[in-house]
């Protein structure tokens, strides 16, 4: 005798049955959503070769992270910019200037991790034979430029730190697979 629930499932479209699939392995079955899969149709198909595929899309992959670090940290650098104006223009609020020397201190960090974003797109770009400005380009982005420092400090330098785990991040999501 056939399972009666099978017999649910084989009215499903494929579209309805990933929804139960995947409303089991929410609820922690996993076996239930085992058999859900087993009652998808089998169909062929003919498209582009898999390693083209994959590659196109790791690389893809790999750049809308690429991007969503940088607009992240821009919007991070952004907002600790505003924030220094306003102790600028209001120097009352800071009669010591030790919160300015803060906030300074967390824009030049958010500056460089910009600077070893982009170091490490330039790396992971060179190695992949790439241009790494059309891939900003992909996203609208220009290469980043940090503020210019003030008499006597030192120019903003790449995050080495993050420029290491930057590169293994990019890196890793050009071998992600479909």
């Amino acid at each position: 005798m056939k399972n009666p629930i099978a017999k649910l499932y084989e009215k499903l479209t494929p579209s309805e049955l990933a929804t139960v699939a995947l409303k089991h392995l929410y609820h922690g079955d996993n076996d239930e959503a085992g058999r859900v899969a087993l009652m998808v149709p089998r169909v062929h198909y003919i498209g582009n070769d898999l390693a083209y595929m994959q590659k196109v899309r790791g690389f893809m992959g790999m750049v809308d992270d690429w991007a969503t670090l940088v607009w992240k940290a821009r919007y991070q650098r952004e907002k600790t910019f505003s924030q220094a104006l306003s102790i600028v223009i209001h120097p009352s609020e800071d009669p010591e200037g030790e919160i300015l020397c803060r906030i300074k201190n967390r824009l030049v960090k958010w500056e460089s991790d910009l600077m070893a974003l982009d170091d490490a797109l330039e790396s992971v770009c060179a190695s992949a034979g790439v241009d790494p400005d059309g891939v900003r380009a992909l996203h609208g982005i220009e290469r980043f430029e940090p503020l210019e420092p003030s008499p006597g400090e030192p120019r903003t330098e790449a995050d080495i730190e993050t420029l290491g785990w930057a590169i293994q991040t990019l890196t890793q999501c050009l071998g992600r697979s479909i």
